[in-house]
C-alpha cells in the first residue's frame, strides 16, 4: 500500500511539472504537444500569469483575414481564459508576476506586473492595462476582449506586442520596434503600427 502510495505521488509530481505543456491539433489533423516559451523560468504557477506558446509562422498561411506583419518577428498563442484571468486579477490591483519571451539581447524575462488605471477607474469586462517592471526596465499592456498590444523598452531598445487575426484566432507577434529614450506615460495604440503587409494566400 506504501508503495502504491509513492507511485501515485510520483505521478502526480510529473504531471505538475508538465502544467506548461499545451496539446493543439495541427492544421494536418495531428495532435502536437506543445511546451510554454521560457519555461525553465521560475515563477509562481498557482497565480494568474501568461504561458506563451511559439507558434510557427505558417498559422498565418491561408487566413481569410488580411494579415499585416513586421520583417522580423516570432508568433506566440495564449491561453484566452488565462489571458483574461490575468487581467481580472490585475484589475483588482494584484501585483502579478510572468514571463515575457522577448528579441535578443532581452530573451525571456519575468516581468512584476501592476494595474496601470487610474485609481477609482472601472475598468468595462475583458479590459485591462498593466505596467511592469523588469531590471528596471518597463513593458505595458493593453488588453481588449482577447487582444493585447505592448510596448517595452528595454535599455535602448523598443520591443512590440500587437495581436494578429488569423483564421479566426487571435495570435500574438513580438517583435523590435525601433530605439527609443523612454517609455510613454500612456500607450499611444496609434503608434503600433506594423512595416509590412503579407497578402492573404
Amino acid at each position: 500500500m506504501k508503495r502504491l502510495g509513492s507511485i501515485v505521488l510520483i505521478i502526480v509530481t510529473l504531471a505538475a511539472c508538465k502544467g506548461t505543456d499545451k496539446m493543439t491539433s495541427a492544421t494536418d489533423g495531428r495532435t502536437v504537444k506543445k511546451k510554454a516559451a521560457c519555461g525553465n523560468m521560475h515563477i509562481d504557477m498557482g497565480q494568474p500569469h501568461l504561458d506563451w506558446y511559439e507558434e510557427n509562422a505558417s498559422v498565418f498561411n491561408n487566413a481569410k483575414e488580411v494579415v499585416v506583419l513586421p520583417k522580423e518577428y516570432k508568433v506566440y498563442s495564449i491561453d484566452s481564459v488565462q489571458l483574461a484571468r490575468f487581467f481580472t486579477a490585475i484589475n483588482r490591483n494584484n501585483t502579478l508576476s510572468t514571463v515575457v519571451p522577448l528579441p535578443k539581447p532581452a530573451d525571456c524575462r519575468i516581468f512584476d506586473m501592476r494595474n496601470n488605471l487610474a485609481p477609482n477607474f472601472k475598468p468595462q469586462p475583458n479590459t485591462g492595462q498593466a505596467i511592469g517592471k523588469s531590471a528596471d526596465q518597463e513593458m505595458i499592456l493593453i488588453y481588449t476582449n482577447g487582444k493585447i498590444e505592448g510596448l517595452i523598452k528595454w535599455f535602448e531598445l523598443k520591443y512590440a506586442i500587437n495581436t494578429v487575426q488569423a483564421n479566426g484566432r487571435s495570435y500574438y507577434i513580438v517583435y523590435t520596434k525601433q530605439r527609443m529614450e523612454s517609455l510613454p506615460d500612456q500607450l499611444d495604440m496609434s503608434n503600433m503600427e506594423l512595416i509590412e503587409n503579407k497578402p492573404v494566400k
